[in-house]
């Protein structure tokens, strides 16, 4: 669907995404770890190609990239203030974070194809909780 129909927020991203300001995407400070401009690029043409956003390629980028995440981003359990460090790519941390999150999403899909499908953790703890409390994981995808 088109994000400018909704308005308000989601105009004004669209409208980001489509014309950057000029270094807005450089994300310098993790070289080495992802090369930043292929992965826009690389979840563009997924996206552009799979809509659905439920196909292999979610699981195989997140794996490629989820390291990155928890290494750049860390929250803070009593405040629950998300503070980056190391990197001045929020664009990039924003973009694992969403892609991750589809990952586990379409793990939790009840008896699917994907309900089997190797997590990028072995154990990925229990649930940090947020302004909900501790949600479900099936609780969590009905809210969605």
């Amino acid at each position: 669907s088109d994000p400018v129909a909704f308005g308000g927020f989601w105009a004004e991203e669209s409208a980001l995404e489509a014309h950057p300001p000029e270094g807005a995407c450089d994300c310098e400070g993790a070289s080495g770890e992802v090369d930043w401009t292929t992965l826009r690029d690389e979840l563009r043409d997924e996206l552009a190609s799979d809509p659905s956003f439920s196909e292999d390629w979610v699981h195989r980028l997140c794996g490629a990239t989820y390291a990155t995440l928890f290494r750049h981003a860390s929250l803070d359990p009593e405040t629950q203030r998300l503070s980056v460090s190391g990197t001045s790519c929020t664009a990039g941390l924003a973009s694992i974070a969403a892609l991750c999150a589809q990952s586990s999403a379409l793990r939790g899909r009840g008896n699917s194809r994907w309900r089997w499908h190797e997590a990028v953790v072995q154990d990925e703890g229990t649930s940090v909780g947020d302004i909900f409390g501790r949600v479900p994981l099936a609780e969590c995808l009905r809210r969605c």
